[in-house]
């Protein structure tokens, strides 16, 4: 009986030897399929990180050929922005021909306001002055009505035409009408006529 028994256990040792093996066969074939996998994971893993790479460095190019476009976009939104607001298309528009009529009638304006516009007034109302009163000398002189006395006493301030010794007189008078202030000479003609 205690054969039986040292049978028996031995019989229940070799049974647990044989499933210790076999677990042990079974843990390294999970040992082993646990690093296969693990080392198809890395390999995976390391695709990925190389793909990652790729597509940062990939992204940085983009980027600064994005920075690139967003520069040349910003530079044309500004010729456009001048353009819009000063250009022909301006200049074509509603606002534009409103804006270049107001700008011409204040330009207008201010030119009737200044002193130089008053000057040439006065300069071109002494030529045309100046030829009416030769002309109606003239006229006067071919009906001969009128006696040359009388023709001569017609503004003698204003010279004949073709007399030397006047253009002197006109010299002097140029002189004379500089030194005088333009609105006391506007006052002075309002006032006398000639």
């Amino acid at each position: 009986m205690i054969c039986l028994q040292v049978l028996s256990l031995a019989s229940t040792f070799q049974l647990r030897e044989e499933r210790s093996r076999n677990s042990e066969s079974k843990l390294h074939e999970e040992i082993t399929m646990l690093r296969e996998e693990l080392l198809k994971k890395q390999k995976e893993s390391d695709e990925k990180s190389k793909s990652c790479e790729t597509l940062r460095v990939e992204l940085e190019e983009n980027s600064k050929s994005y920075d690139v476009l967003r520069q040349e976009l910003q530079q044309l939104e500004e010729k456009y922005s001048v353009k819009l607001t000063t250009g022909e298309n301006f200049l074509s528009s509603t606002l534009g021909k409103t804006l270049l009529a107001s700008t011409g009638e204040k330009a207008v304006e201010e030119y009737r306001a200044s002193s130089a516009f008053r000057d040439e007034v006065l300069q071109q109302a002494l030529s045309i002055h100046d030829q009416v009163v030769i002309d109606c000398r003239c006229q006067l002189r071919e009906t001969k009505l009128v006696s040359e006395d009388i023709v001569r006493m017609i503004e003698p301030s204003v010279p004949e035409s073709g007399d030397e010794s006047n253009e002197e007189l006109l010299g002097t008078l140029d002189k004379i009408l500089g030194y005088i202030d333009d609105d006391e000479m506007i006052d002075a003609l309002r006032q006398n006529p000639i």
